[in-house]
């Protein structure tokens, strides 16, 4: 990927003193466990409370238009200091190239095929245990605040969810370039600031920006370029110097974000919920921006538009500050990760598996497409990556650190250690296509909303 616990009168007093002495016993052994636990709670402190949930979500960032190394001089100075204080998977996928599928994974543990939320109109099914059914379970208060119409009641994401805000549905052009249905995420921050005001704890939020998403409009100050006219992706031109144009208005969209996000962290602060809240930053999937001749997301499994940041930061001493994580993970294993940073018990049957556990079993990433007239599945174990076209039945190996990285496939029968990779990657997608019992039924959603079909076409995902 390019950079972006008898005798009554003789016995009489036997018995007395032996009540007085069983209460003496009962007494010494009470004021012994009130020293005890009153040394505990001096030493030790009084037990933790269940930590904040909150999962920030950044819709279409994908891992290199961070700049997490140096705070002062970042792009993204709020997300670096995060980063810095936090633990941040370095190789981190999407399951899905678009946002419902790929946020169905995050708040399932299931990839794609078995999750079943995969097409235009698929609806998560009502029997899909949700990360926010989990956590209700335990006597969390649940939110979503979304600013993508994706993530919504209509397309099931409502399960379990005391508060819904559903910003899409919204007139609200607020700041970013006057477009209408697009919210900016200084709204997503405030409407979640206002949630916090008087939130029960413990809590799980979900807040879903959608900036950096096109079209690209960063505010004024974030925009060097000074670029009058949003630009969707697929209007320009594919020269140069327009694809450096519509690159910067992304980046200005991105540094918009973390300033928003900086200003969700000062709130949280302010209200004395910062440090017993575990927050998580990732996105729902990448970009393209012509790497492989497309732009956008949702048409292919390149690595542009399936690696995603991901940093887990506070409230447990498993996430020490500045711990970097080399091997690759995906966003099915936040569910089983964010259950047991809780002390919560994992359901069976996840594909996603506990990115604290100390020797985790080495798993090959793998992704699924299944939007219009993509139907694509990837598996991916460093170098090598099989991409499998299921409308064609073809299948194209690549090994990711050559030369031509996925543009152009290897030829397995030329070498050896090729051969074996795409041996190895079609049995972990069959064997993962094979697993009938974990997956769920495939619901389509009823009717769409006047409103919420406007914004989806706002943004791109109706023509």
């Amino acid at each position: 990927m390019q950079r972006l616990s008898s005798n009554l009168s003789g016995k009489r007093k036997v018995v007395k003193r032996g009540v007085v002495r069983a209460k003496q016993g009962r007494s010494g052994r009470l004021l012994l466990w009130v020293a005890l636990t009153s040394l505990f709670l001096v030493y030790c402190g009084p037990p933790k409370p269940p930590p904040n949930i909150l999962i920030y979500v950044v819709d279409t960032l994908r891992s290199d238009a961070l700049s997490l190394e140096d705070e002062a001089t970042s792009h993204t100075p709020h997300w670096a200091r995060l980063s810095q204080n936090g633990v941040t998977f370095e190789n981190a996928y999407a399951n899905a190239s678009w946002t419902r599928a790929s946020m169905a994974s995050l708040m399932t543990g299931l990839l794609p095929w078995h999750h079943s939320t995969e097409s235009r109109l698929d609806r998560l099914p009502e029997t899909a245990r949700t990360l926010a059914e989990l956590f209700a379970e335990h006597g969390y208060s649940t939110a979503i605040v979304s600013a993508n119409p994706n993530i919504s009641p209509v397309f099931g994401f409502e399960q379990a969810v005391e508060q819904f805000s559903p910003l899409y549905a919204r007139s609200n052009p607020g700041i970013v370039g006057g477009h209408e249905l697009v919210t900016p995420s200084t709204v997503v921050n405030t409407e979640a600031m206002r949630w916090f005001e008087d939130v029960q704890q413990p809590f799980f939020l979900l807040a879903l920006a959608i900036d950096p998403h096109a079209p690209y409009a960063p505010p004024p100050e974030f925009d060097p370029g000074q670029h009058r006219k949003a630009d969707a992706v697929a209007d320009a031109a594919r020269t140069p110097s327009n694809i450096d144009r519509v690159r910067e208005r992304y980046l200005g969209e991105v540094a918009f974000n973390d300033a928003s996000f900086g200003q969700l962290v000062d709130f949280l602060k302010q209200k004395n919920l910062w440090e017993n809240t575990v927050v998580i930053l990732t996105s729902d999937h990448g970009e393209a921006f012509w790497e492989y001749g497309q732009a956008g997301h949702g048409k292919s499994l390149h690595e542009e538009v399936l690696r995603v940041p991901l940093i887990l930061h506070g409230a447990n001493d498993r996430l020490a500050p500045g711990q970097r994580i080399q091997r690759p993970v995906s966003l099915v294993d936040l569910a089983p990760t964010l259950l047991d940073l809780a002390q919560l018990p994992i359901p069976e049957g996840l594909d996603g598996q506990n990115l604290l556990t100390p020797h985790p079993k080495p798993s090959p990433i793998l992704a699924g497409l299944d939007l219009d007239q993509h139907r694509l599945q990837s598996a991916f174990d460093p170098p090598y990556k099989l991409v499998r076209n299921l409308k064609t039945g073809k299948q194209s190996l690549y090994r990711l650190d050559g030369p031509t990285a996925e543009a152009i496939p290897l030829d397995p029968a030329l070498d050896p250690s090729a051969q074996e990779a795409q041996a190895r990657l079609e049995a972990v997608l069959d064997e993962s296509q094979n697993q009938s019992g974990r997956t769920l039924p495939k619901t389509r959603a009823r009717r769409i909303p006047g409103r919420v079909e406007a914004s989806l076409r706002a943004l791109g995902y109706i023509e």
